[in-house]
């Protein structure tokens, strides 16, 4: 693994990925190839299991968006997963935005519903998406899937 920059802080990171390592492969044989890939830095998106609960991450958490300078609104929200006659579990999402910007620094889903949200986390931060515009997004609903509320803003 080679050390990457974050696409927020714009800064060297150690953050030993395998997404990251085959983005950068790919990369290489495509300028092998005369191509024009690029590499455009990470956010440091993760998700594990253990045992039966899942954790995802992406970009920044509270203490690194605090030590980067940002004045970081933190917004939690603790849920059900899906509606309340299908037997739903708790889901816990922390999402961290600039006060100033209102842009999405970074996000915590778990203990289970991460491997389906941490996605719209790292595409809203990587497209410059504003917190409040979480709310318009049309997102997929079915009772057995999700609440019809993924996210409060």
């Amino acid at each position: 693994m080679a050390e990457s920059f974050h696409v927020i802080i714009g800064k060297p990171i150690y953050r030993p990925m395998a997404t990251t390592a085959n983005k950068m492969g790919r990369i290489v044989g495509d300028a092998m190839t005369g191509g024009a890939l690029r590499f455009q830095g990470i956010l440091g998106t993760g998700i594990l299991r253990f045992f039966d609960l899942t954790i995802a991450q992406t970009g920044l958490t509270e203490k690194e968006a605090l030590a980067e300078g940002y004045r970081g609104a933190v917004l939690f929200n603790i849920k059900p997963d899906k509606p309340a006659y299908m037997a739903e579990q708790d889901i816990m999402i922390k999402e961290i935005a600039d006060k100033q910007t209102h842009c999405i620094l970074g996000g915590i889903i778990g203990p289970q519903g991460g491997e389906k949200r941490i996605g719209i986390f790292a595409s809203t931060i990587t497209l410059g998406i504003k917190a409040k515009d979480l709310f318009q997004m049309d997102l997929e609903y079915a009772p057995p899937f999700s609440t019809t509320k993924y996210f409060t803003v």
